[in-house]
């Protein structure tokens, strides 16, 4: 009840047996054994009365077709577009061939995908989100999905140029500030370079891509996504953790949080060789620091970072036809203990709006 947790049965069933964890999806055999039970009925019914087998079949029908009749006042089970939330009526009404991405991924299940899969088939437009452990996605594009999961990455001017390189042709935005406890922050779209807003309907908004596709893949070693409001602050000890909203108002961004250092892989999704340039906005904590940052074997840039967000650039990084190229960051200050609603985390600096520029 709200941030009021109040144990049930459930938990001391996942205590005995942690396989047991969702105690509603075994109602399936409920539901089978109820309709083995009305098969024996049926047949019995058919023995007794087996002079009026029609009439049996036409009363047991009428039965069936008025236990799922919907009493007035009930609500309705959306079935078509005129039906569905105004988002979704426009949506249907977009071409066919037209890939959306719901945003955030987290629905108001508080799970990937969630509802999303239902309204898809009202819409029926291609849909990019993907299903939790179960779409099939080549393994050098994983970690971006993984990344998307989490609100914070639309942030990334790269990010939504990727949106494009793979098809997306729309976003539908959803504001979940009120919808779910604890609200889940969604990152401020005036804040998102490369999308236009199509229509707005208060909660919800379209938007389309306008973004020129990306040519190079940042991958971050971001942790599977399950539940947003329950992700895990801190980051890995060589890793940056995975970009959580942070800031209010017009300020939220999505934010990678480092330790003492962080990697990120460069890849170039061209058959060509290409030269590019990094760019990010960065911030220390409590006090500045020197941010190293070298592509793996070469030599390393220091950048002084201040408390204050600033604009990084990082460059030029020669990239060869569909290779990668891993960078290294290091604060040679170590890190400082910040308090968060869970407890303290330990962090040196943070980026935000990473986007890549090639060099011609």
């Amino acid at each position: 009840l709200g941030y009021l947790n109040i144990p049930m049965p459930s938990i001391l069933l996942h205590t005995i047996a942690p396989f047991i964890r969702v105690i509603s999806r075994y109602s399936i055999f409920l539901q089978l054994s109820v309709a083995v039970f009305a098969g024996y009925g049926m047949l019995a019914l058919y023995r007794r009365y087996k002079n009026k087998a029609g009439l049996v079949l036409a009363v047991s029908l009428i039965l069936l077709a008025v236990e799922f009749m919907r009493p007035s006042g009930m609500t309705a089970v959306v079935s078509d577009a005129e039906e569905a939330p105004p988002v979704y009526s426009y949506l249907a009404g977009l071409d066919k061939g037209a890939t959306v991405f719901e945003y955030p991924s987290a629905a108001r299940t508080g799970l990937p995908f969630g509802d999303y899969l239902y309204f898809q088939m009202i819409h029926q437009k291609n849909l990019f989100n993907r299903q939790y452990d179960t779409t099939t996605i080549p393994e050098e594009y994983l970690p971006f999905w993984q990344d998307m999961d989490y609100p914070g990455a639309i942030c990334d001017p790269n990010n939504v140029a990727l949106l494009r390189y793979f098809g997306v042709d729309y976003l539908a935005c959803h504001d979940r500030s009120s919808s779910s406890v604890p609200p889940l922050l969604t990152a401020d779209f005036e804040q998102v370079e490369g999308i236009e807003l199509v229509q707005n309907f208060g909660n919800d908004a379209v938007y389309r891509v306008v973004a020129e596709p990306a040519t190079v893949l940042l991958s971050f070693n971001t942790q599977p996504y399950y539940n947003y409001l329950e992700a895990e602050l801190e980051p890995g000890e060589f890793d940056f953790g995975p970009p959580l909203i942070l800031g209010e108002g017009s300020n939220r961004l999505g934010w990678r949080i480092m330790r003492e250092r962080g990697r990120l892989l460069v890849r170039n999704l061209l058959d060509t060789p290409q030269k590019v340039e990094l760019g990010a906005r960065a911030v220390t904590f409590l006090k500045p620091r020197n941010l190293e940052i070298a592509a793996r074997g070469g030599p390393r840039k220091q950048i002084p970072v201040g408390t204050g967000p600033q604009e990084l650039r990082f460059g030029p990084l020669e990239l060869p036809p569909n290779g990668v190229v891993e960078v290294i960051f290091n604060s040679p200050e170590g890190v400082s203990e910040l308090p968060t609603s869970t407890g303290k985390i330990r962090a040196s600096v943070a980026l935000a709006r990473l986007e890549v520029a090639r060099i011609e």
